[in-house]
Order: structure tokens, then sequence, then C-alpha cells
């Protein structure tokens, strides 16, 4: 990876540390592997990041989610702005913002009609995944879900080290293609009309990922 090509001052990058993740934004590339960043705060406090340390780095840009490590190098805290100096350290990953790219992969969801005017609203359905992606999912529902249907749903994820509850998320059946079973359930193409950015960063994070892996059905 080519840290000028990439990256830019004012670039808000995500910085994975067991579990955890912080958020700040980068201050000046130097050359192709040496850049700042803002020291990130967590709950409103400073995070110290440990120099020799490698950490796992997220950048989401209008063309996609750019995934590197990059190591620390030493902190800079004489200024009025506390400065992180870190360096690439390998294992980088391009993957373009495209509705093609899905991730095979059985989540666990509930879904429900959103209530309209002074209807209350119905019973969760709990159903999983076939495949999703930063901004949908195909989805088994059954026979009283139909194209059209504005929906709301909560999704789980627990892949690939990634342990998550989205908040609720809002969407529409763009497609309903009914299965010659019994049950009159139908293969449902949901496309998410509410979303927030993190839940979004989420969802591409855990499709870098299934790039990496094994695809899980």
């Amino acid at each position: 990876m080519d840290c000028k090509s990439v990256l830019k001052s004012g670039d808000r990058v995500t910085i994975g540390d067991d579990g955890r993740e912080y958020t700040t934004l980068v201050d000046e590339i130097f050359d192709e592997g040496n850049f700042s960043i803002l020291q990130p705060f967590y709950r409103g406090k400073s995070v110290e990041l440990e120099p020799g340390q490698e950490y796992k780095f997220t950048c989401v840009k209008g063309g996609g989610l750019h995934y590197f490590n990059a190591m620390v190098i030493r902190s800079d805290v004489s200024g009025s702005v506390s400065v992180v100096y870190v360096r690439y350290t390998g294992n980088y990953l391009r993957l373009q913002r495209r509705n093609a790219y899905r991730s095979r992969v059985a989540l666990d969801i509930e879904v429900r009609k959103k209530a309209q005017g002074k209807q209350l609203p119905e019973d969760w359905s709990s159903a999983k995944t076939i495949d999703i992606s930063e901004s949908g999912m195909r989805v088994r529902l059954g026979p009283r879900f139909e194209q059209g249907d504005i929906l709301e749903c909560n999704i789980r994820i627990d892949r690939y080290g990634i342990f998550t509850v989205l908040p609720t998320v809002g969407c529409i059946i763009k497609r309903a293609s009914p299965l010659q079973n019994k049950a009159g359930e139908s293969i449902c193409g949901i496309a998410f009309t509410e979303i927030d950015p993190k839940s979004k960063n989420y969802l591409l994070k855990l499709i870098t990922l299934s790039q990496r892996n094994p695809l899980t059905r």
C-alpha cells in the first residue's frame, strides 16, 4: 500500500485493538509508508497507543473500504494537539463499494413490518440471512411478507471477530421470489433505507473479512 495514494489529511480512520475500536483523523502523510494520526479518544478519554504495537486500521472512503495494519512509532504530546506517528506494516486489502460484493453468511435477524399511522407494531419474526452487503440482504421469509413491505430489522453479527447487534435498521422488500414449498415462503431481496454510518462500517468490515476467510453459509 502506498500511503500517499490511499490516505489524505483529514481522512477518518478506525483503529482496532483487542475488540475495541477507536476513531480518529489522519494528520499528515510523510511518504509511502509513514503517516501520523491525531491521538484517538474513547468515551471522552485519550487513548494511549503503545509504541511498537501493531494495530488494525480501517478507512472508509467514497470508493470503498481500505483495511491494513500499521505500527505505532511514537507519540508527540508537546503541542496543543497530540499526534501519533505510525508506519504501514502490511495486510492491505481494498474492497470496492459495490452492491456486487456480498457476504454469503447466515446471520441471525429479527424482522417485522413497520407500524403505519396508529397501527400497533407486529411481533418480531426470526430469520437468517442468505447473504448481506452494506446496502441490503437476501432473506427467506414467510407468506405474510410481500414485495413493497416496509420493515424494520435487528441484525446480529457474530463472525470474524465482530460481535455486535446493529441498531434497528429500516428497510423495504424490493423483490419476493416465491418458493415451491408448503410453508409459502419467499426469497426476499431487502434494501436498507435507514442505517447509520457505524452500522455500514460494521457490514463493510464483515464483507472484507469474509473475502479473506472461507465462505460461511
